[in-house]
């Protein structure tokens, strides 16, 4: 086809619809491939990159049949591998790369066309192929030509009078499951219904992270993997994922007793550890359930009976802000570096310096203040598997005191847990909001904010603050779809439906002012679950205020959750926060009344929680968020190094006032009331 005149301009479209189909996938195969061809040079073995690539040996993506046909079109091999057809089911496409005896590298590629088929060789049939085996280097020239440079960009530019004259078939489809389900009474009654459930939970047990050079327990002590889950994380969220059957199908017969689709929704980041726990909390919830019927919801045959697989979604971790406090973030990483730099948490660095400096030599690396979260974390993993420890159990506490103030540095939150005489972790969890325990967690008056920012604020929103919001924003659209019960089915009909969502970056949350007939989904919805980490459960309690009540010593334990419930009481909108706090709790704990701007009961308005959310908002985190939030000059007018320096004075008052080495003036400390939001 020669190139057209169109009103986007002179366009080849063997290359352009290619390009905006799989371009993006290939580009991404390819650079896999480049990379582990570099890792396998000895000299590089040891970069930072090739700490993954140089032990992966299979990378694969569960996808759909137009991704396998777009693919082989762009690869210029549809029409010889699938002359007159569709991909069928299960079919697959393998790409594999050898080294030859010579030490050059080649691709082999196979297909398999479906259920009871072989794999076959299909190299030859790619262009600048002839055999069964082909030069890498003449494999990827003809695919190069379809590298988008940004897909975005790309898929954003149609002319600016375009309209969609025709509903290609491009959408994903929302499977609608024909189900008959009795009435759900016990959430609701004549006055109080719950309508939707949005769950946090960090992973179960893991392999350490990193381990101390001089630790006999190395990397081989672990056969999983560093950073792995362990079969005792397995059990861990299975028995979370009971206690939420439990709670949500037994007792308040709120969830369907069979896995339906259009009911739940489970999100992880992009770890095999949050992954894998989100697959073991749904064989908690819904293996070996009475209620699920062979043929329906799981085959014969060798498959394990009455396992219900339950779909885990995901997004690429190098961009989950929402799901990851820990992505790359400049402000906050600049923010933190002003805390830790101030002169005051040095000299609290400072006066451990000896504690820090054994530490260290025992460690084998040098190990700050910040850094104890790596020791901390591998004696714990080694005491619960009843490993040698390097560390004496005196020495773990200790570092764990230290710890709570790091943590609390990342938070905004800059405080020891003594102050003035008053243990926070004793007395704050006595109080239930308003003014005692924001007076009590604050400290400081509005003077505390320089230069615009006022970390209490700023690093919550930055850590907690996409999770926030996008609860928020699942709140808004559920509200929505039930005051219009009588919606088109394109409007309202998955979102009413869906109960639990085990916490997603859907499309209508990261588009809250598309029209609802994007938000179909949403009508049905139900559950809406997150499974991600202690520093994500973290971030959302700083940015609900209630870190220090609820986390004081340091960090969320393995398998603790937090549940918000949406409930319509007596007409109005209310919420409900429950908190799980560790893999052995068989309870729930109603943290409701903590929240900065709630009242001291078991409730939250709904409209109160979104008032006092708003300093926590940190814009559309996919437009504007990740640019302007993370850009290291967002909200200073002056974004030099001085600038930073002073910020960091600011937190040098903060911080002597919360370990107790400054004392607060009566006159100095402001009145905060629950309606006052810093």
């Amino acid at each position: 086809m020669n190139p057209l005149n169109t009103p986007y301009g002179t366009i080849d479209f063997e290359i352009e619809i290619p390009t905006v189909r799989s371009g993006g996938l290939i580009k991404d195969m390819i650079d896999h491939i480049d990379l582990k061809i570099f890792c396998m040079d000895p000299s590089n073995a040891n970069k930072a990159e090739c700490t993954w690539m140089s032990k992966l040996k299979y990378y694969a993506y569960s996808s759909h049949w137009a991704t396998i046909n777009a693919l082989f079109t762009a690869f210029g091999v549809r029409d010889g591998i699938l002359p007159s057809q569709l991909p069928d089911f299960a079919s697959a496409f393998f790409i594999e790369l050898w080294q030859t005896t010579y030490g050059d590298y080649s691709i082999r590629a196979r297909y398999h066309d479906g259920p009871g088929e072989r794999f076959r060789n299909v190299t030859h049939l790619f262009p600048g192929c002839s055999s069964s085996m082909c030069p890498y280097e003449e494999f990827r020239v003809h695919p190069m030509k379809f590298y988008p440079q940004d897909i975005n960009k790309l898929c954003d530019d149609v002319p600016t009078d375009w309209k969609q004259k025709s509903k290609v078939n491009i959408e994903t489809n929302k499977s609608k499951l024909p189900r008959k389900r009795e009435a759900l009474r016990s959430s609701r009654s004549s006055d109080n219904e719950l309508l939707f459930v949005q769950a946090f939970w960090r992973h179960g047990d893991r392999t350490p992270n990193s381990i101390c050079p001089n630790d006999p327990n190395n990397e081989s002590t672990w056969p999983e993997g560093l950073g792995q889950l362990t079969a005792l994380g397995m059990s861990q969220q299975r028995l979370l994922g009971s206690l939420i059957y439990e709670k949500y199908v037994n007792e308040m017969q709120f969830l369907s007793p069979i896995y339906t689709a259009d009911e739940i929704y489970i999100r992880a980041t992009d770890f095999n550890r949050t992954i894998i726990s989100a697959t073991s909390n749904f064989v908690g919830m819904y293996y070996n359930r009475t209620a699920a019927v062979l043929g329906r919801d799981y085959p014969g045959g060798e498959w394990p009976e009455k396992f219900v697989p339950v779909p885990v979604h995901t997004v690429e971790q190098s961009t989950d802000h929402l799901g990851d406090p820990n992505t790359y973030c400049p402000r906050q990483t600049a923010l933190i570096d002003a805390t830790v730099n101030s002169n005051e948490v040095q000299l609290y660095e400072k006066e451990n310096q000896e504690f820090l400096a054994n530490v260290s030599k025992i460690c084998g690396k040098q190990i700050g203040l910040m850094d104890l979260v790596m020791p901390i974390d591998t004696w714990f993993i080694e005491n619960l598997h009843n490993r040698t420890k390097i560390f004496s159990d005196e020495m773990y506490a200790k570092m764990r005191q230290l710890d709570s103030v790091a943590e609390n540095v990342r938070h905004g939150l800059i405080n020891e847990n003594i102050q003035n005489g008053i243990d926070l972790r004793v007395e704050l969890p006595k109080l239930r909001g308003g003014s005692q325990l924001w007076n009590i967690i604050d400290h400081m008056d509005q003077k505390n904010i320089q230069n615009g920012i006022d970390l209490r604020v700023e690093l919550p929103k930055l850590r907690g603050g996409s999770q926030l919001w996008n609860i928020i924003d699942h709140m808004d659209q559920k509200i929505y779809c039930s005051e219009h019960p009588n919606a088109p089915y394109n409007e309202c009909s998955w979102y009413q439906n869906l109960k639990y969502f085990a916490f997603s970056a859907i499309y209508c949350s990261e588009h809250p002012n598309a029209p609802y007939n994007e938000c179909s989904w949403y009508q049905n919805l139900k559950y809406f679950a997150f499974s991600a980490h202690d520093s994500t459960l973290n971030g959302l309690l700083s940015a609900l205020g209630i870190k220090e009540v609820i986390t004081p010593d340091g960090l969320p334990e393995y398998a603790a959750a937090i549940f918000f419930e949406l409930w319509k009481i007596d007409g109005q909108y209310k919420i409900k926060v429950n908190y799980r706090r560790n893999y052995t709790t068989l309870s729930w704990e109603d943290i409701t009344g903590y929240i900065s701007g709630c009242p001291s009961n078991d409730t939250c308005p709904y409209v109160d929680f979104k008032l006092r959310s708003i300093p926590f908002n940190p814009g559309n985190i996919t437009e504007v968020g990740i640019q302007q939030h993370c850009s290291r000059n967002t909200k200073c007018a002056q974004c030099s190094a001085s600038s930073f320096i002073r910020t960091g004075q600011l937190v040098s008052r903060i911080f002597l006032q919360f370990c107790g080495t400054l004392p607060v003036p009566l006159s100095d400390r402001s009145t905060v009331n629950a309606s006052t939001f810093r």
